[in-house]
Protein backbone atom coordinates (compact mmCIF):
# COMPACT_ATOMS: atom_id res chain seq x y z
CA UNK A 1 0.00 0.00 0.00
CA UNK A 2 0.85 3.73 -0.78
CA UNK A 3 1.58 6.33 1.71
CA UNK A 4 -1.52 7.52 2.41
CA UNK A 5 -2.74 11.75 1.33
CA UNK A 6 -2.23 14.26 3.38
CA UNK A 7 -5.44 15.88 4.72
CA UNK A 8 -7.13 18.39 3.28
CA UNK A 9 -7.68 21.83 5.55
CA UNK A 10 -11.17 21.78 7.37
CA UNK A 11 -13.25 24.86 6.77
CA UNK A 12 -16.19 24.48 9.25
CA UNK A 13 -15.06 26.78 11.55
CA UNK A 14 -11.83 28.12 13.43
CA UNK A 15 -11.23 25.21 15.52
CA UNK A 16 -11.57 22.76 12.68
CA UNK A 17 -9.32 24.62 10.80
CA UNK A 18 -6.49 23.70 13.74
CA UNK A 19 -7.57 20.28 14.40
CA UNK A 20 -6.92 19.69 11.00
CA UNK A 21 -3.33 21.69 10.95
CA UNK A 22 -2.73 18.51 14.02
CA UNK A 23 -3.40 16.07 11.60
CA UNK A 24 -1.39 17.41 8.71
CA UNK A 25 1.21 17.11 11.67
CA UNK A 26 0.10 13.44 12.28
CA UNK A 27 0.21 12.41 8.31
CA UNK A 28 3.99 14.50 8.52
CA UNK A 29 4.84 11.80 11.09
CA UNK A 30 4.75 13.64 13.91
CA UNK A 31 8.09 15.57 13.83
CA UNK A 32 9.30 17.56 16.86
CA UNK A 33 8.11 21.30 17.27
CA UNK A 34 11.66 22.19 17.11
CA UNK A 35 12.14 20.17 13.35
CA UNK A 36 9.37 22.38 11.96
CA UNK A 37 10.60 25.53 13.68
CA UNK A 38 13.82 24.50 11.51
CA UNK A 39 11.60 23.13 8.34
CA UNK A 40 10.00 26.57 8.63
CA UNK A 41 12.24 28.94 7.84
CA UNK A 42 12.69 32.27 9.02
CA UNK A 43 10.99 35.92 8.16
CA UNK A 44 11.35 39.30 8.61
CA UNK A 45 9.69 41.50 11.09
CA UNK A 46 8.37 45.13 10.72
CA UNK A 47 11.61 46.36 12.41
CA UNK A 48 13.75 44.40 9.60
CA UNK A 49 14.72 41.35 12.29
CA UNK A 50 15.29 37.90 10.60
CA UNK A 51 13.32 35.84 13.21
CA UNK A 52 12.18 31.75 12.95
CA UNK A 53 8.76 31.78 11.06
CA UNK A 54 8.00 29.01 13.32
CA UNK A 55 8.68 29.56 16.88
CA UNK A 56 7.80 26.50 19.25
CA UNK A 57 5.92 28.40 21.19
CA UNK A 58 3.76 29.66 18.85
CA UNK A 59 3.35 26.42 17.11
CA UNK A 60 2.12 24.97 20.67
CA UNK A 61 -0.38 27.53 21.05
CA UNK A 62 -1.71 27.01 17.80
CA UNK A 63 -2.03 23.37 17.56
CA UNK A 64 -3.33 23.08 21.62
CA UNK A 65 -6.28 25.75 20.44
CA UNK A 66 -4.90 28.39 23.14
CA UNK A 67 -5.91 31.40 20.90
CA UNK A 68 -9.14 29.89 19.53
CA UNK A 69 -11.58 31.18 18.45
CA UNK A 70 -8.89 33.44 16.83
CA UNK A 71 -7.49 32.19 13.87
CA UNK A 72 -3.28 31.40 13.82
CA UNK A 73 -1.75 34.07 11.26
CA UNK A 74 -1.88 33.54 7.24
CA UNK A 75 2.31 33.71 7.54
CA UNK A 76 1.93 31.13 10.19
CA UNK A 77 -0.29 28.96 7.91
CA UNK A 78 1.81 28.99 5.16
CA UNK A 79 5.33 28.11 6.86
CA UNK A 80 3.56 25.81 8.78
CA UNK A 81 2.38 23.22 5.81
CA UNK A 82 5.83 24.12 4.22
CA UNK A 83 7.52 22.35 7.30
CA UNK A 84 5.37 19.70 7.18
CA UNK A 85 5.36 18.80 3.91
CA UNK A 86 9.14 18.63 3.91
CA UNK A 87 9.34 16.58 7.34
CA UNK A 88 7.05 13.98 5.25
CA UNK A 89 9.30 13.93 2.60
CA UNK A 90 7.48 15.76 0.39
CA UNK A 91 7.55 18.60 -2.18
CA UNK A 92 5.12 21.19 -0.81
CA UNK A 93 4.22 22.50 -4.56
CA UNK A 94 0.87 24.13 -3.79
CA UNK A 95 -0.49 22.81 -0.43
CA UNK A 96 0.62 25.92 1.04
CA UNK A 97 -1.37 27.86 -1.33
CA UNK A 98 -4.36 25.70 -0.94
CA UNK A 99 -4.04 25.96 3.02
CA UNK A 100 -3.96 29.84 2.91
CA UNK A 101 -6.85 29.60 0.70
CA UNK A 102 -9.13 27.93 3.12
CA UNK A 103 -7.69 30.16 6.24
CA UNK A 104 -8.75 33.11 3.86
CA UNK A 105 -12.00 31.71 3.53
CA UNK A 106 -12.64 31.38 6.97
CA UNK A 107 -11.27 34.71 8.07
CA UNK A 108 -13.09 36.56 4.79
CA UNK A 109 -16.36 36.35 7.46
CA UNK A 110 -15.26 39.89 9.29
CA UNK A 111 -13.35 41.89 7.04
CA UNK A 112 -12.42 45.61 7.18
CA UNK A 113 -14.94 48.17 7.29
CA UNK A 114 -14.32 51.09 4.52
CA UNK A 115 -12.74 54.47 6.20
CA UNK A 116 -12.44 56.52 3.23
CA UNK A 117 -9.63 59.09 3.25
CA UNK A 118 -10.88 62.52 3.59
CA UNK A 119 -10.22 64.94 0.36
CA UNK A 120 -7.07 65.94 -0.67
CA UNK A 121 -6.03 69.79 0.14
CA UNK A 122 -6.77 71.37 -3.26
CA UNK A 123 -4.56 74.22 -2.68
CA UNK A 124 -1.79 71.75 -1.16
CA UNK A 125 1.27 73.73 -1.55
CA UNK A 126 5.34 73.20 -0.79
CA UNK A 127 6.62 69.86 0.97
CA UNK A 128 7.69 68.92 -2.54
CA UNK A 129 10.91 66.95 -0.82
CA UNK A 130 9.16 65.28 2.43
CA UNK A 131 6.45 64.18 -0.31
CA UNK A 132 8.93 62.61 -2.53
CA UNK A 133 10.79 61.13 0.20
CA UNK A 134 7.81 59.21 1.44
CA UNK A 135 6.66 57.71 -1.48
CA UNK A 136 10.31 56.76 -2.24
CA UNK A 137 10.00 55.37 1.13
CA UNK A 138 7.38 52.72 0.06
CA UNK A 139 9.12 52.24 -3.04
CA UNK A 140 11.73 50.75 -1.55
CA UNK A 141 10.22 49.16 0.89
CA UNK A 142 10.52 45.37 0.64
CA UNK A 143 9.39 42.27 2.57
CA UNK A 144 7.78 44.04 6.21
CA UNK A 145 5.92 47.03 6.19
CA UNK A 146 6.88 50.11 5.43
CA UNK A 147 6.16 53.14 8.16
CA UNK A 148 6.18 57.02 8.24
CA UNK A 149 6.29 59.16 11.01
CA UNK A 150 5.50 62.86 10.38
CA UNK A 151 5.97 64.93 13.41
CA UNK A 152 6.30 68.64 13.71
CA UNK A 153 4.83 71.60 15.87
CA UNK A 154 0.84 72.24 16.03
CA UNK A 155 -0.88 73.79 12.54
CA UNK A 156 2.70 72.69 10.72
CA UNK A 157 0.61 70.65 8.37
CA UNK A 158 1.32 67.31 9.33
CA UNK A 159 -2.33 66.04 8.08
CA UNK A 160 -2.02 67.46 4.72
CA UNK A 161 1.47 65.31 3.97
CA UNK A 162 -0.24 62.50 5.34
CA UNK A 163 -3.19 62.85 2.77
CA UNK A 164 -1.41 64.14 -0.07
CA UNK A 165 0.98 61.05 0.33
CA UNK A 166 -1.80 58.78 0.73
CA UNK A 167 -3.91 60.29 -2.24
CA UNK A 168 -1.42 59.17 -4.23
CA UNK A 169 -0.44 55.98 -3.53
CA UNK A 170 -3.79 54.54 -2.84
CA UNK A 171 -4.27 53.14 -6.27
CA UNK A 172 -1.16 50.76 -5.49
CA UNK A 173 -2.95 49.19 -2.29
CA UNK A 174 -6.08 46.79 -1.93
CA UNK A 175 -7.42 48.46 0.97
CA UNK A 176 -6.53 51.79 2.59
CA UNK A 177 -7.84 53.14 5.94
CA UNK A 178 -7.46 56.83 7.50
CA UNK A 179 -8.13 56.39 11.61
CA UNK A 180 -7.95 59.96 13.23
CA UNK A 181 -6.94 58.99 16.99
CA UNK A 182 -7.66 62.33 18.60
CA UNK A 183 -3.85 62.46 20.29
CA UNK A 184 -4.15 65.99 21.05
CA UNK A 185 -7.56 65.89 22.20
CA UNK A 186 -8.96 65.38 25.82
CA UNK A 187 -9.77 61.62 25.34
CA UNK A 188 -7.57 60.05 22.99
CA UNK A 189 -9.22 56.98 21.09
CA UNK A 190 -8.34 53.84 22.75
CA UNK A 191 -7.08 51.70 20.33
CA UNK A 192 -9.63 49.03 21.27
CA UNK A 193 -12.25 51.86 19.86
CA UNK A 194 -10.24 52.91 16.44
CA UNK A 195 -9.89 48.64 15.68
CA UNK A 196 -13.31 48.63 16.10
CA UNK A 197 -14.23 51.39 13.33
CA UNK A 198 -11.56 49.13 11.49
CA UNK A 199 -13.42 45.76 12.00
CA UNK A 200 -16.94 45.94 13.98
CA UNK A 201 -16.69 42.16 14.74
CA UNK A 202 -13.16 42.10 16.20
CA UNK A 203 -13.66 41.04 19.20
CA UNK A 204 -14.11 42.49 23.14
CA UNK A 205 -10.36 42.58 24.30
CA UNK A 206 -7.25 44.62 22.46
CA UNK A 207 -5.50 41.72 22.37
CA UNK A 208 -8.27 39.85 20.22
CA UNK A 209 -8.93 43.23 17.92
CA UNK A 210 -5.05 43.47 17.03
CA UNK A 211 -4.47 40.19 16.36
CA UNK A 212 -7.85 39.66 14.06
CA UNK A 213 -6.53 43.08 12.21
CA UNK A 214 -2.94 41.86 11.82
CA UNK A 215 -4.47 38.69 10.22
CA UNK A 216 -6.74 40.62 8.01
CA UNK A 217 -3.98 43.04 6.89
CA UNK A 218 -1.42 40.29 6.21
CA UNK A 219 -3.51 38.67 3.27
CA UNK A 220 -4.41 42.28 2.05
CA UNK A 221 -1.92 44.89 0.65
CA UNK A 222 -3.30 47.68 3.20
CA UNK A 223 -2.34 51.54 3.25
CA UNK A 224 -3.38 52.90 7.13
CA UNK A 225 -3.45 56.60 7.88
CA UNK A 226 -3.35 57.17 11.61
CA UNK A 227 -3.92 61.02 12.21
CA UNK A 228 -2.66 62.87 15.36
CA UNK A 229 -1.24 60.03 17.36
CA UNK A 230 -0.55 60.89 21.07
CA UNK A 231 2.21 57.88 21.04
CA UNK A 232 3.83 54.78 19.70
CA UNK A 233 1.84 52.95 22.26
CA UNK A 234 -1.97 54.33 21.12
CA UNK A 235 -1.14 53.25 16.97
CA UNK A 236 1.21 49.95 17.54
CA UNK A 237 -2.17 47.65 17.54
CA UNK A 238 -3.26 49.68 14.26
CA UNK A 239 -0.38 49.16 12.54
CA UNK A 240 -1.40 46.75 9.12
CA UNK A 241 0.99 43.74 9.22
CA UNK A 242 1.90 42.10 5.39
CA UNK A 243 4.06 42.26 3.26
CA UNK A 244 3.39 45.62 0.44
CA UNK A 245 1.83 47.17 3.53
CA UNK A 246 2.34 50.77 4.75
CA UNK A 247 1.21 53.35 7.27
CA UNK A 248 1.93 56.79 7.66
CA UNK A 249 1.55 58.01 11.18
CA UNK A 250 1.36 62.25 12.24
CA UNK A 251 1.72 63.49 16.05
CA UNK A 252 2.95 66.00 18.20
CA UNK A 253 4.88 63.74 20.03
CA UNK A 254 8.11 62.31 18.79
CA UNK A 255 6.95 58.85 17.92
CA UNK A 256 9.48 55.70 18.73
CA UNK A 257 7.86 53.37 16.23
CA UNK A 258 10.60 50.23 14.99
CA UNK A 259 11.24 50.62 11.78
CA UNK A 260 10.16 53.44 10.93
CA UNK A 261 11.18 56.44 8.76
CA UNK A 262 10.66 59.74 11.10
CA UNK A 263 10.57 63.19 9.20
CA UNK A 264 9.99 66.40 11.31
CA UNK A 265 8.48 68.97 9.04
CA UNK A 266 9.46 72.81 10.02
CA UNK A 267 7.37 76.10 9.57
CA UNK A 268 7.15 76.95 5.24
CA UNK A 269 10.07 78.99 3.70
CA UNK A 270 8.33 82.81 3.14
CA UNK A 271 7.79 82.25 -0.31
CA UNK A 272 5.77 79.33 -0.06
CA UNK A 273 3.67 80.53 2.66
CA UNK A 274 3.20 83.55 0.46
CA UNK A 275 2.21 80.78 -2.21
CA UNK A 276 -0.16 79.23 -0.01
CA UNK A 277 -1.66 82.79 0.74
CA UNK A 278 -2.52 83.76 -2.69
CA UNK A 279 -3.77 79.80 -3.72
CA UNK A 280 -6.66 80.37 -1.01
CA UNK A 281 -7.24 84.38 -1.30
CA UNK A 282 -6.60 85.08 -4.61
CA UNK A 283 -3.17 86.31 -5.84
CA UNK A 284 -4.82 90.08 -7.04
CA UNK A 285 -5.63 90.00 -3.59
CA UNK A 286 -1.57 90.68 -2.37
CA UNK A 287 -0.71 92.62 -4.92
CA UNK A 288 0.16 96.06 -4.00
CA UNK A 289 0.77 94.49 -0.13
CA UNK A 290 4.13 92.80 -0.44
CA UNK A 291 5.00 94.64 2.72
CA UNK A 292 2.05 93.83 4.59
CA UNK A 293 1.62 90.15 3.25
CA UNK A 294 5.57 89.43 4.36
CA UNK A 295 4.53 91.03 8.21
CA UNK A 296 1.41 88.97 8.23
CA UNK A 297 3.62 85.92 7.40
CA UNK A 298 5.79 86.80 9.73
CA UNK A 299 3.68 87.04 12.77
CA UNK A 300 2.06 83.45 12.77
CA UNK A 301 5.67 81.72 12.09
CA UNK A 302 4.65 80.92 8.15
CA UNK A 303 2.68 78.51 9.71
CA UNK A 304 0.61 76.54 7.08
CA UNK A 305 -2.56 76.28 9.21
CA UNK A 306 -2.39 79.84 10.73
CA UNK A 307 -1.71 80.65 6.61
CA UNK A 308 -4.72 78.81 5.70
CA UNK A 309 -7.29 80.52 7.88
CA UNK A 310 -5.80 84.03 7.07
CA UNK A 311 -6.13 83.26 3.43
CA UNK A 312 -9.78 81.81 4.49
CA UNK A 313 -10.19 84.92 6.01
CA UNK A 314 -9.20 87.08 3.01
CA UNK A 315 -11.83 85.21 0.74
CA UNK A 316 -14.53 85.41 3.27
CA UNK A 317 -14.10 88.91 3.39
CA UNK A 318 -13.37 90.79 0.05
CA UNK A 319 -13.35 94.05 1.03
CA UNK A 320 -10.46 94.10 3.69
CA UNK A 321 -7.29 94.18 3.02
CA UNK A 322 -4.45 92.30 3.78
CA UNK A 323 -3.22 94.90 6.25
CA UNK A 324 -6.67 95.05 7.72
CA UNK A 325 -6.59 91.61 8.21
CA UNK A 326 -3.17 92.76 10.35
CA UNK A 327 -4.47 94.81 12.56
CA UNK A 328 -7.23 92.36 13.42
CA UNK A 329 -5.01 89.98 14.62
CA UNK A 330 -3.86 92.74 16.55
CA UNK A 331 -7.05 92.86 18.18
CA UNK A 332 -8.31 89.37 18.81
CA UNK A 333 -6.81 86.06 19.44
CA UNK A 334 -7.19 84.43 16.22
CA UNK A 335 -9.01 85.58 12.89
CA UNK A 336 -11.60 84.16 12.09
Amino acid sequence: MGAPPPPDPATADAAAFVASLSALRAWAGNPSLRSLRVLGGTTTTNGGDTVDALPVSTISYVLRGVRLPQLPRKSFVDAYVTACYRAAGREPADAPGRWVEAWSGLRGSSPAKATPLPDDTGDFTGRAGELARILGHVTHSTGATGIVTIGGAPGIGKTALALRAAHRLASRFTAVHYVDLRGRGRRPRTPLDALHSLMPDAGASLETAAARWRETTASAKTLVVLDDCRSAEQAAPLLPDGPGCFAILTSRARLAVDGAYAMTLGAFPAEQAWALLGRIAGEERLRGETEAVAELVARVGALPGAIRRLGETLRRRPAWTVREVLGALGRFDGVG
